[in-house]
């Protein structure tokens, strides 16, 4: 259980985990229902989504605390084959010869992306581009006769989405920044009132034995003038405790305020 709280409390645990999910499920859908075409590249892409997938989760099981670079770096080196099975899954469309919606798994990518939302930025907005890049080079690449019974403007969706893609994904980090920061807050207050139990035991260790300190002092200046010398270094042991106590009052006056 504490495993799996601490876990969850990992925004870039929880990317990777999410998209090495997303990854091997998407592969073996893709290999259910587009597999079997004839194409030995685009299986290869199937068997490299679904292996990156299940790499990309074991390794969020296993990294307690992954950087914002390697995670985001690892996000985008996942992303590779996910490119190559919507190229594949279009070109296969096209050879069937008949209409269809081009580009609707390009679309659904770019929202994935933004809710999965990789911590830097510009790894974020760079993957979310090549999603309309890549359709702009399929759709340019695409026979006349296939291009014919596109709908029109097939291209107009993959870059709306991206847009909004953008967007959104802008906001989850803006959502994260602020996670993180209420997070940092969090922890710095754990840690004030830890020192400040800490300053209160000190303090009653500390005031128990100088008061005992303090009268012992007097008893001697009292019952025993030839040990005034001894009473004095008692005295002054009995002001450095004073002092710490000081230092220890003033320290709680800024914890608490």
């Amino acid at each position: 259980m504490d495993k799996l709280k601490q876990f969850k409390g990992g925004p870039n645990r929880n990317m990777l985990a999410g998209q090495g999910m997303l990854n091997a499920v998407g592969g073996l859908f893709a290999i259910v229902f587009a597999g079997g075409l004839g194409d030995g590249m685009f299986d290869l892409a199937c068997a490299v989504l679904i292996v990156s997938g299940a790499w990309s989760a074991a390794y969020a099981l296993r990294e307690r605390n992954p950087t914002d670079l390697r995670a985001s770096m690892l996000f985008f080196a996942n992303l590779i084959p996910v490119f190559a099975v919507l190229w594949g899954m279009e070109a296969a469309s096209a050879g069937v010869g008949v209409p269809w919606d081009p580009f609707e798994a390009h679309q659904l990518s770019c929202l994935t992306i933004a809710m999965l939302a990789p911590p830097v930025a510009w790894i974020g907005l760079f993957s979310i581009s090549l999603v309309p890049a890549l359709a702009f080079a399929q759709y340019v690449t695409m026979a006349p006769e296939v291009v014919g019974i596109l709908p029109a403007k097939p291209l107009a969706a993959p870059f709306v989405y991206a847009a909004f893609g953008i967007l959104l994904y802008l906001y989850r980090l803006r959502a994260i920044r602020i996670s993180r920061l209420a997070a940092n807050q969090e922890a710095h207050a754990r840690a004030m009132a830890r020192m400040s139990r800490t300053i209160l035991s000190v303090k009653d260790l500390a005031n128990s034995p100088l008061q005992a300190l303090l009268l012992d002092a007097e008893t001697l200046k009292l019952r025993s003038p030839e040990d005034l010398p001894i009473a004095k270094r008692i005295e002054q042991a009995t002001a450095q405790l004073k002092e710490l106590n000081h230092i220890l009052d003033v320290h709680l006056r800024e914890n608490q305020g």
